[in-house]
């Protein structure tokens, strides 16, 4: 399982770095999601912590740089 305080260090460290999407899968919760950009994380699983809390499980993340737009 991964807490909540440990995924927002590692979504901090990933931006840091520069990297923008990645691979989370959930499977308490029978979700797959896949290409979750780090803002779309921060609302949907840390703003709504009471319905994922516990539910964070680091079963296969792939994390990939996206070529910058611009």
């Amino acid at each position: 399982m991964i807490d909540n305080k440990t995924l927002r260090w590692l979504l901090e460290v990933w931006e840091n770095f520069g990297y923008e999407s990645f691979k989370l899968e959930i499977k308490e919760l029978g979700l797959l999601k896949k290409g979750f950009t780090i803002t779309e994380i921060r609302k949907t699983i840390l703003e709504d912590s009471e319905l994922m809390h516990d539910y964070i499980q680091e079963t296969a993340f792939i994390i990939r740089r996206l070529p910058h737009k611009g």
